[in-house]
């Protein structure tokens, strides 16, 4: 198995990094969401609550359909979170997020993060684009 540095910026080998930025381009393709990941070392308190806090200072919640996702992991403490915004929570309801979870989870314990991110991006990226796609 791979030794990863828990470092945000050296988490992920660059080839990785390569794949999760054209996973995301993929899943925004002929959608108005967006969809951002976010690593810390380290979060002090709860994961959601840093989540939100990310979400806002990168002003997600700006978005004109409310459709913006963020996934946030905090490496040494070995826990994430998924952030939706109110429209595409809407949308797609708390069984979705659960199951990109349980997903990722799974992924995760198998130190397959890269996987388990891009894994998480088609999915929501297929939600995406069942609801908020662009016309014509």
């Amino acid at each position: 198995m791979v030794e990863r540095k828990l470092h945000p910026h050296r988490f992920l080998s660059k080839e990785e990094k390569g794949k999760i930025v054209e996973a995301i381009r993929a899943a925004e393709k002929n959608t108005s969401g967006e969809i951002r990941i976010h690593l810390d070392r380290r979060t002090q308190g709860d994961v959601m609550d840093r989540a939100k806090k990310i979400f806002q200072k990168q002003r997600l919640h700006r978005r004109k359909h409310r459709n913006a996702v963020l996934i946030y992991l905090s490496l040494a403490d070995r826990s994430f979170a998924i952030l939706g915004d109110e429209g595409i929570h809407q949308q797609a309801g708390g069984h979705f997020w659960k199951g990109i979870a349980e997903s990722m989870q799974d992924y995760f314990s198998r130190g397959q993060f890269s996987e388990g991110l891009e894994r998480a991006i088609h999915e929501i990226g297929e939600k995406l684009r069942k609801h908020f796609a662009l016309s014509g």
